[in-house]
């Protein structure tokens, strides 16, 4: 163009311009020349334009170079109406105008086209006047038809997503807070999923009045951050559950936000009902699992590998150690076991195949083993237990697991086998009481034939008479023993306990024993400590623990033995210790030898009678005083040693105890005594024994009898049986105390019950003193005679 400028005639041209421009016209041309922009000059009243060589690209080779120099408004007839007015605006002083995409149709290749334009139009000033205008344009036509066709797919994929859209210009309160939206944009979905029609232009607080201000505030934090918003939200106003996605649209703060939203009502529902019947699921499996947690029996699950994967309370008790979930299937089925007790393979190992479990895993249908496994704990531990198994299938019949269940039995086993050994001791100790009780027996029926059928001798019945009282006394012995077995066992003996020194035990048991050892020809050897021994215990109790313990060591000693008997201080303890020379003890019997109805094996030589009591006596007695007894023994045939512990007393002052006089027997004045027995001939020996007394005995065998007799001539004495034909001797007792006529009377219980109990209930009715048959007359005859029984 600047060839053409410069070639141009300006002396020849009609616009009659001088030959030296102003210097406008020379800034704009040279503006124009540097350019790369289409510009262009319209110069002068008749707008003579003048232009660049990227101005020609848009003229086309149809109007250049005809246009430069022509009236600018003959080069552009199509758009003359546009930008005439224009350049008169700006010609006029009225300022420079400015247009971004804006239609201006021109004519190329013989065909008319829109072309749309970025153009500006600015004056050009001289010192007096505007002389022209300066334009600077761009075809922006490709632009148009790209933004055209980006908002036709714009609108036409929003109008065609099931996504809700709108776009929000945010209106902002006083405060500078955001009080309300104006709806810019909003796609067809938005209407369908909210209902609202027609919303372009009109305010949100217009439409939903229950809209939040958090919301509002939060919209408003997006738009000044640029942080996108992502929220599930339920909507009162709609009655739904929404899914939004908030954004700012543009690069800086604004007030222009893009909401996307859906309707996520259905999937809140979905999981609402999901989390119900998940929670529903929960409670079911914490219930199974509860059930299962209570179960005396261990259970688990495991899947087609074997690999336990539920398992329960007992389960993991049963097992100790690891968590049995720890294991893996070959680790389950290594664990050690044997066949169970009285099974073919009794005590042999149980291999991998063989257990339930396994079993029912290749699908054989419920297997069953009793079997011991070891537990896990440390130490461990073995159990007996029944284990059983069954296979899991899905609908198709195909094994996809398998239930264990082991139910330990141990305790029941243990228990079967104490029965057996229980039993196996009942039977002995019947046997060992059928022995003993003949023992006694024949005897004292030799002696009743001798008197029956020989002349009285004198002193052949005072032999005889002591035989059968001494047989008699070792019954009584026995009876005694087993009756002392039972109130221990039973909690009914009551200690008299006070302070007393063990010498003193020592020297009555030793005295108790004197006839027994010289029998044995044994040496007794005590020894006792030279300071005071004081224990707080009942000392006719410990006087029968020693004897005890003495008459152990007599049975099992070798005739002629020797017998030490020791008593020492230790600590806060007095220890009594009975040593032998005996037949010793093997390390088994030590473990039972306090156990009930337990006898060391019988030799020829020695004289052993009892019920196996005396040392089960022992440890029940020493233990209600506080303290333990243990046996030793290095062996058969070296002996044993009973060692008793006792806690010690503090030293302290005998009181001085003034001396009780001894009574005197009262003189007796035919004292009457009757004697109430259903068992005729107890009653009639017993009356006997009193008549040979001196006393006048009378005879009842039921208790209407006594209260007849009673009531005809009043007794002094009532000796009477408690079990009777017609009641017991209890309530006739009780008859007896309210009768004015026999109200003063001693009544005297003689019975075949020994519990103590049975003695306190006699007190409670009236009764003064509690015979255990067979009646010691001697005793029975103090009683009559000084009032009281002495103790011996």
């Amino acid at each position: 163009m600047g060839k053409l400028i410069r070639q141009f005639d300006w002396n020849a041209s009609p616009l009659g311009l001088p030959r030296h421009w102003p210097l406008p016209l020379k800034v704009a041309v040279q503006l124009i020349l540097s350019s790369h922009h289409p510009m262009l000059v319209w110069w002068g009243d008749e707008l003579i334009q003048f232009y660049n060589d990227a101005y020609r690209q848009t003229l086309g080779p149809e109007r250049h170079p005809a246009a430069l120099g022509q009236c600018g408004a003959q080069s552009w007839v199509e758009a003359g109406a546009i930008i005439e007015p224009e350049l008169r605006h700006v010609m006029s002083g009225q300022g420079a105008l400015w247009h971004e995409d804006r239609l201006a149709p021109v004519t190329r290749h013989g065909t008319r086209q829109d072309i749309w334009w970025n153009y500006s139009l600015g004056p050009i000033v001289d010192e007096s006047a505007i002389r022209g205008v300066l334009a600077i344009c761009s075809d922006v036509s490709a632009q148009h038809v790209l933004r055209e066709s980006l908002s036709q797919s714009y609108h036409s994929l929003f109008g065609s997503m099931d996504q809700a859209f709108c776009v929000l210009e945010l209106l902002y309160g006083p405060g500078k807070e955001v009080d309300d939206c104006r709806y810019i944009e909003t796609n067809a979905a938005f209407a369908h999923q909210t209902g609202i029609r027609d919303a372009k232009g009109k305010r949100l607080r217009e439409l939903t009045p229950e809209i939040d201000g958090d919301w509002l505030c939060r919209l408003g934090k997006t738009a000044q951050t640029g942080l996108p918003l992502h929220v599930q939200r339920e909507v009162p106003w709609l009655k739904r559950w929404l899914d939004i996605d908030a954004f700012r649209i543009g690069d800086t703060p604004g007030n222009i936000v893009g909401v996307l939203f859906r309707d996520v009502t259905g999937q809140k529902r979905d999981e609402q009902a999901l989390e119900t019947s998940r929670a529903a699921a929960q409670q079911e499996r914490a219930r199974l699992q509860a059930i299962l947690d209570a179960a005396p029996i261990a259970i688990g699950v495991a899947d087609a590998d074997g690999k336990l994967i539920h398992v329960n309370y007992e389960k993991r008790r049963l097992w100790g150690g690891a968590d049995p979930l720890s294991f893996s299937a070959s680790e389950y089925a290594q664990r050690k076991a044997w066949h169970g007790p009285e099974t073919p393979k009794a005590g042999q190992l149980l291999s991998e195949d063989e257990w339930p479990l396994v079993r029912a895993l290749r699908g054989e249908d419920r297997p069953r083993e009793l079997i011991e496994i070891e537990t896990l704990d440390t130490p461990s531990a073995r159990k007996t237990v029944v284990a059983s198994a069954a296979p899991v299938r899905d609908s198709e019949g195909a094994l996809v697991g398998a239930v264990t269940v082991l139910m330990d039995i141990s305790e029941r086993v243990r228990a079967e086998e104490e029965l057996r050994q229980a039993n196996t001791r009942k039977d002995n100790f019947l046997a060992m009481l059928a022995h003993e009780l003949r023992n006694p027996l024949a005897p004292i029926a030799a002696a009743s034939e001798l008197l029956a059928h020989r002349a009285p001798d004198p002193e052949r019945v005072r032999q005889t008479t002591t035989i059968i009282g001494r047989q008699v006394k070792y019954m009584t012995e026995l009876l005694d023993d087993l009756l002392e077995v039972t109130r221990i066992a039973h909690g009914l003996v009551v200690l008299q306990k006070r302070r007393i020194d063990l010498k003193d035990v020592i020297a009555h048991s030793s005295e108790q024993m004197h006839s027994r050892l010289e029998g044995r020809k044994h040496t007794l050897h005590v020894h006792c400590a030279p300071a005071p021994t004081i224990v707080y215990g009942d000392e006719r109790r410990l006087v029968q623990v020693v004897v005890n313990l003495l008459n152990n060591a007599v049975k099992y000693t070798h005739p002629g033995g020797n017998i030490d008997l020791k008593l020492t201080l230790k600590d806060s303890q007095v220890e009594i210790a009975v040593r032998d020379n005996g037949i010793g003890m093997s390390a088994e019997m030590i473990d039972r030898v306090f156990d009930m109805f337990m006898q060391a094996e019988r030799n020829n030589d020695m004289v052993q009678g009892g019920l196996g009591l005396g040392l089960a006596l022992v440890r029940q007695l020493v233990e209600l005083h506080g303290g333990t007894v243990r046996a030793e023994s290095a062996g058969l045939d070296q002996g044993s040693t009973f060692t008793v512990a006792l806690p010690r007393c503090e030293e302290r002052a005998a009181a001085v105890v003034a001396p009780v006089p001894a009574s005197s027997p009262r003189t007796l004045t035919a004292t009457n005594v009757l004697i109430v027995d259903d068992n005729v001939d107890a009653a009639e020996m017993l009356a006997q024994c009193l008549e040979s007394f001196g006393y006048l005995p009378r005879i009842a065998n039921s208790a209407t009898q006594a209260i007849d007799m009673a009531n005809a001539t009043p007794p002094d004495v009532c000796l009477l049986n408690i079990v009777l034909p017609d009641f017991d001797g209890y309530e006739l007792a009780r008859r007896l105390r309210a009768n004015p006529r026999t109200h003063g009377a001693t009544l005297v219980a003689v019975t075949g019950f020994a519990e103590e109990h049975e003695s306190n209930d006699g007190y409670d009715t009236g009764i003064n003193f509690h015979f255990v048959k067979p009646v010691d007359t001697q005793r029975l005859h103090e009683l009559l005679a000084y009032g009281h029984i002495r103790r011996s």
